[in-house]
C-alpha cells in the first residue's frame, strides 16, 4: 500500500479542510499541517507528482513503506523508539490535561467516537496520584460529623424454644 502523498491527495486534504463547519474554522486556522502542506506544494518539483518523497542520488523516490520512512525521519532528527501514533496521542492527552472540552479534543484528533478517544487518552501514574491527592483534599474538606451506623441487615431473633412435638422427637 502506497502511503505518499500527491498533488491530488493534497488538493483532496485541502477540500477537506474547506468543507469543514464554521465552529471548527479557528482550529484548522492553527494547524500547523496545513502550514506544511502548502509550503511543500510551494517548493514541489516540477519532474515529481509527489508531494513527500526521499531523495536517492539527487532524484525523488516514492516512499512504499510507511514504517521505513518514518523510522528514517526518526533517525535523522535523534528520535528513537518513537512510533507515529505517539503524536496524536501526545496530543490527545495534552488536550484534555490542558481542559479542552471533550467534543473539541475529539474534533481536533479527528476522532470520530468516545471508545477510540478513549484508547489514546492513556491514564498514567501522575494522573492516578492527582486523583488519589484530589480525593484526600475532599475527605479533609467533609465535615466531622458523628456517623450513625445503620447495620444493613437486621438483628437476628433469639432461637425460639422447641414445641413439644420436636422435644419429643429427640
Amino acid at each position: 500500500m502506497s502511503t505518499t502523498m500527491t498533488r491530488d491527495r493534497a488538493r483532496r486534504i485541502d477540500a477537506l479542510f474547506s468543507r469543514m463547519v464554521a465552529a471548527e474554522e479557528a482550529i484548522r486556522r492553527d494547524f500547523r499541517d496545513r502550514a506544511i502542506i502548502e509550503r511543500r506544494l510551494a517548493a514541489a518539483r516540477p519532474d515529481c507528482p509527489l508531494l513527500f518523497y526521499r531523495l536517492r542520488k539527487g532524484k525523488p523516490v516514492r516512499i512504499y513503506e510507511f514504517r521505513k520512512a518514518w523510522a528514517s525521519a526518526c533517525k535523522a532528527v535523534g528520535l528513537t523508539g518513537k512510533l507515529f501514533h505517539d503524536i496524536r496521542r501526545t496530543g490527545a492527552r495534552n488536550l484534555v490535561r490542558a481542559g479542552v472540552p471533550r467534543k473539541t479534543a475529539m474534533a481536533i484528533s479527528g476522532h470520530r467516537t468516545e471508545a477510540v478517544f478513549e484508547r489514546y487518552n492513556i491514564t498514567d501514574d501522575a494522573d492516578l496520584a492527582e486523583a488519589v491527592d484530589k480525593l484526600v483534599a475532599y475527605v479533609e474538606r467533609l465535615p466531622s460529623v458523628p456517623t450513625i451506623v445503620v447495620p444493613m441487615k437486621p438483628h437476628r431473633r433469639q432461637p425460639r424454644p422447641p414445641r413439644e412435638a420436636e422435644a419429643r422427637a429427640c
